[in-house]
């Protein structure tokens, strides 16, 4: 089993406070746009810390300080995550409607993966790039497995190819697309999922 760390929003953004750099990754419950709501969440994450003792358990029982917190995953803040995966509607699908996966480089052999879910708690956890790599796969392959009642999900996978460019792969139980985003938008639709696109993407992880 990894050992995980859960981490609210507003703990994520007082933590991105302590390493001194922005977290560019999901925040469900903050408006991360608006530099009020972020100053208000940054001293709701400190009280949340204080609360703690500045100490956080981790699923297995493990105690981290928050200086720990900061060593262990502080590659993650400052920096776009190599690779972001989310649940959505396939008719909104710019909109996070479910788990997010953001994956960060860490080292040549690890990579951090945050796993955030709607109500904005985070899990960290540190994974080699192989785990990194099947937890994605295991995300894309969820709308194969959808049913009457989830069959509108579409599971979309985003990684940067420039400073505000990348690329897109979106699938649903149906059907499977490449896109492309840069400052402008997502076009989420350019062409038809080719052979290999996927272990192309994942090869970057």
């Amino acid at each position: 089993m990894v050992d995980a760390v859960k981490l609210t929003d507003d703990e994520v953004v007082a933590l991105a406070g302590r390493v001194g750099g922005a977290w560019m990754g999901p925040l469900p419950s903050v408006d991360d746009g608006n530099s009020v709501s972020l100053m208000q969440a940054f001293l709701r994450g400190e009280r949340s810390f204080a609360m703690r003792g500045g100490v956080v358990m981790s699923s297995e029982g493990v105690t981290y300080s928050l200086a720990d917190l900061g060593d262990m995953f502080g590659d993650a803040f400052g920096v776009r995550p190599q690779l972001l995966g989310y649940v959505a509607d396939r008719s909104t699908p710019t909109v996070p409607a479910g788990t997010s996966i953001a994956v960060f480089r860490r080292d040549e052999a690890s990579r951090i993966v945050a796993l955030t879910r709607r109500e904005g708690i985070t899990e960290f956890a540190l994974v080699d790039s192989t785990s990194a790599r099947q937890i994605i796969r295991t995300m894309w392959e969820a709308p194969s497995a959808a049913t009457e009642n989830t069959g509108m999900l579409a599971v979309v996978l985003a990684a940067p190819t420039g400073e505000s460019s990348g690329r897109t792969l979106t699938v649903t139980k149906d059907t499977a697309h490449e896109g492309t985003f840069d400052a402008d938008g997502v076009n989420f639709v350019v062409r038809g999922l080719a052979d290999g696109s996927l272990e192309e993407l994942l090869a970057g992880v």
